[in-house]
């Protein structure tokens, strides 16, 4: 699967803009199943850390 550039862009920006703001976490959420956004997240480095079932 090619990673598109321009959600990779937005990623890698806000990103940045974060780290200027003096974060060292990012932390984001999808629907357990958007296969499609798993993926691209995690190919593009980010890691899972938990299930938050009561976040909704």
């Amino acid at each position: 699967m090619c990673i598109p550039k321009v959600p990779t862009t937005l990623v890698e920006t806000g990103e940045q803009w974060s780290k200027s703001l003096g974060c060292n976490q990012i932390a984001l959420d999808t629907e357990l199943d958007n296969y499609t956004s798993q993926e691209f997240h995690k190919k593009i480095g980010f890691k899972r850390s938990r299930k938050n079932s009561s976040f909704y």
